[in-house]
């Protein structure tokens, strides 16, 4: 049974997440921190059947009594179809079976661990109507429409007035698909096409079953077989409990802490976990091992499985050539690594905390990888470096995820692969309906929620870590940040290539960063918006470690400019909009894409990969060149550089064509200001 969708309603923060659907093998639930990613991931494992009853502290945190309820819709092999079948003695029609090879099986688990067919299969299998069944078939139209309208990229599309009777849904679902057809065919994209034919069908079957739901319930012959009152027993009920024995174990990671002990007594191999994996993943057999009382052999067997676990642990730990080493001491079992070129013999615990965590991840994920399992991992290798992230990535793909379906989460773009997007689900916030989760990453302009994923679909390797010896300058959005290193590629020079750009993901993020540079004592400013976003961040690092104004600067002294209205307004319609235009000059940039809904990271991304490819001669006009070179001035001026900067800032010759000559005396007059 693989997982094709779910739905959280009522965890915690959550009220109803919407249905999420899942990739084909690994699905990256992405978004900023108090979002809701952990809170989704504990819902899906507590869809386990050990679990009896939801925790105290999953109920909603807002007090009012609303039960959780978690629904997952499952895709069943015929096989198992075949074995519920048996086991229960429910006989279901071939409409039935072929109506959940088409859709699923969806399935729901209440608070008090209580299993039930979700209320649309209980109705299309058993003519069972539920109090839920008119609901859930409502917010799949609503859903479908959503997606119809992200697909095609219009204002808006019919309206279907889901208060109503059944016959004014189904009129006005026939008028919306109608609208619909008639955009089909200027849609080139097949996959685009495709999946506005599946929302179409969608909503025609869904509305369509809002007025045959009291034919059910008006003696319309059941799909499942034998009828309740023939067998006083309840058949959908009875076929739930078949299925729950076939359901997935949902594996939960939070951490990755087991390490595997420097010696332990061979008598309690058994009973520590780390020690447990190790010997599942290297194929060790660790009966075998503890009856095998010859000292020699027992070398021998445990060296020849800890050089298979060594040769295929080090495809993916890259960081430094070490080999797993294990060997037995008298009743007693040690477990170390061997660093090429030296002699010495390492306990694990003294190797970096990054490498202890990989490890350890390593041995857990592979030892519980399995066909039945579901592996649910919260922020993965939060603390290890960029290269050491892609790593995890390259475990999940390679080691994982032909045996398990991964769902894990993460705010870091190393961990977001850029060719398989469709991986990406965004978690956001809402203020009203709390956290929901979405597929239409494209036309979302949360711009924190959006950074790793922006990032991820950079097409160059960016330097984005505090780098010692170089002036880092912490960026406080990741659309600032591809704004100014687009401009700082294109102009070149400058003294600008000692200037370390880093994008802060979101204040907590930025917080990290600050936290990480006093820690290192290296030197760095904070580049923040001249808005209400940027007082607040302001004020946040003042207030938490107590930095002067020497180490915050603004991106300009004008109310509400942000860095794109530094761009001027024809390289900003000709550059950032490309596609469409801005007729009102006297509008700031950062105004035209708010008022228009665009994606602020989107459009920066775009900048920075058309913008500056010939070093040298930039595309760019005077007025933006000439707003960040004033920019830059003052980031350079805060480490104690304006001389340098200056002296070549009149070196850089702008194209005849596109200097004025009062443009290099205006240059001068602003340098004798500042050093009077």
């Amino acid at each position: 049974m693989r997982l094709i969708k779910f739905r959280i309603k009522n965890f915690k923060s959550i009220i109803d997440t919407g249905y999420c659907y899942l990739a084909s093998d690994m699905t990256v639930l992405v978004g900023k921190n108090e979002s809701g990613k952990t809170a989704t991931l504990e819902a899906l494992r507590y869809f386990n059947k050990n679990i009896q009853r939801v925790s105290e502290d999953a109920l909603p945190l807002d007090g009012i009594d609303r039960e959780p309820l978690v629904e997952i819709c499952f895709g069943i092999e015929p096989e198992v179809i075949g074995a519920i079948q048996a086991d229960t003695g429910i006989k279901l029609s071939e409409t039935a079976v072929s109506y959940i090879a088409r859709n699923g099986l969806g399935v729901t688990k209440d608070c008090r661990g209580k299993y039930e067919l979700s209320g649309e299969c209980a109705a299309r299998l058993f003519g069972k109507e539920t109090g839920t069944t008119r609901e859930e078939q409502i917010e799949h139209i609503k859903s479908a429409k959503e997606r119809l309208q992200g697909l095609l990229k219009v204002p808006h599309v019919p309206a279907i007035h889901f208060e109503s009777s059944h016959e004014n849904i189904q009129n006005e679902s026939k008028e919306l698909v109608r609208v619909v057809k008639t955009y089909l065919p200027s849609i080139k994209d097949e996959q685009t096409q495709t999946e506005i034919v599946e929302a179409i069908r969608t909503i025609i079957r869904e509305s369509k079953s809002l007025t045959e739901e009291q034919r059910w319930d008006k003696g319309q012959e059941p799909q499942g077989q034998p009828a309740p009152q023939e067998q006083g027993q309840d058949p959908a009920a009875l076929f739930v409990e078949g299925v729950v024995k076939h359901l997935p174990h949902f594996i939960f990671f939070s951490e990755f802490s087991d390490v595997l002990p420097f010696e332990i007594p061979i008598s309690y191999l058994k009973e520590n976990q780390a020690v447990v994996d190790f010997a599942k993943v290297a194929g060790l057999d660790i009966d075998q091992f503890i009856q095998t009382q010859d000292v020699q052999r027992r070398i021998n067997y445990l060296n020849r499985h800890s050089a298979t676990l060594s040769g295929d642990f080090l495809d993916y730990w890259q960081q430094n050539k070490i080999e797993l080493v294990v060997k037995p001491e008298g009743n007693k079992l040690l477990f170390g690594v061997n660093e090429k070129g030296r002699t010495e013999f390492f306990k694990i615990q003294q190797r970096s905390k990054g490498f202890q965590w990989f490890l350890s991840f390593y041995l857990r994920l592979n030892a519980e990888k399995g066909k039945s399992n579901v592996i649910l991992i919260d922020e993965p290798g939060m603390n290890l470096h960029a290269k050491a992230q892609r790593e995890i990535l390259k475990v999940l793909e390679e080691k994982v995820v032909k045996d398990s379906q991964v769902i894990f989460s993460t705010h870091c773009p190393y961990l977001i692969d850029p060719e398989r997007m469709d991986r990406v689900r965004l978690i956001l916030k809402d203020e009203e309906k709390g956290t929901v989760i979405i597929d239409d990453i494209q036309n979302q302009t949360d711009e924190e929620s959006m950074m790793p994923v922006m990032m991820a679909m950079g097409k160059e390797k960016l330097t984005v870590s505090p780098v010692t010896g170089k002036k880092n300058v912490i960026v406080g959005g990741a659309a600032d940040f591809y704004f100014c290193e687009a401009v700082k590629r294109a102009i070149g020079g400058l003294g600008l290539q000692e200037v370390n750009l880093i994008p802060a993901a979101d204040s907590d993020n930025m917080l990290q960063l600050v936290s990480m540079m006093l820690g290192y004592n290296m030197e760095f400013l904070v580049l923040l918006n001249n808005n209400d976003d940027g007082y607040q961040k302001d004020k946040l690092l003042k207030e938490r470690f107590s930095l002067g104004d020497d180490k915050i600067a603004f991106v300009s002294r004008k109310p509400n400019y942000t860095t794109e209205d530094l761009i001027a307004f024809e390289d900003f319609n000709l550059h950032v909009l490309t596609g469409r235009r801005n007729e009102d000059q006297a509008l700031l940039n950062s105004e035209y894409i708010r008022d228009n809904g665009l994606n602020r990271i989107a459009l920066a991304r775009k900048f920075f990969d058309t913008t500056g490819k010939k070093t040298g001669q930039p595309a760019l006009s005077n007025g933006t060149i000439g707003n960040f070179r004033r920019l830059f001035d003052k980031i350079l001026s805060g480490f104690n550089v304006p001389a340098a900067v200056e002296a070549e800032s009149e070196k850089k010759e702008i194209p005849a064509e596109k200097a004025p000559e009062a443009v290099p005396q205006r240059r001068r007059l602003f340098s004798l200001i500042r050093q009077k």
